[in-house]
């Protein structure tokens, strides 16, 4: 029957003349290793190419920057939306009335959209 102990006391006495020579060799596997993942961390950060961020606005027909339109509503519907909200994209742009706030679509008589998460 196989015994681990005994193995491993076997194991132990035939490194023990080489002790102090393994542990030079582990040493330098471990410096070499360390070395190459620092070099190659480095050479990451060296050919990282920037991250830009592009912003889109709002800007209206007369060229000014539309900060106030946040909510949007069909004059044919019942709803309101974020400007994101998928149902935005099936109202025609002439259609389309804009709100300042939450407050501002309700009291023309709108109601929140369902399906725009958030609202």
């Amino acid at each position: 029957m196989f015994n681990l102990s005994s193995e491993v006391k076997k194991v132990k006495t035939r490194i023990k003349p080489f002790e102090n020579d393994l542990i030079i060799v582990v040493i330098i596997i471990l410096v070499t290793l360390t070395s190459f993942g620092l070099y190659k961390l480095a050479e990451l950060r060296e050919n990282k190419t920037p991250i830009t961020i592009e912003r889109k606005t709002a800007i209206g027909e007369n060229g000014i920057l539309n900060t106030e339109k946040l909510f949007v509503a069909s004059k044919n519907g019942a709803k309101y939306y974020y400007p994101w909200c998928s149902g935005v994209s099936r109202i025609k742009e002439e259609n389309k009335v804009w709100f300042s706030t939450k407050e501002e679509a309700e009291t023309a008589g709108y109601a929140p959209a369902a399906n725009c998460k958030g609202l």
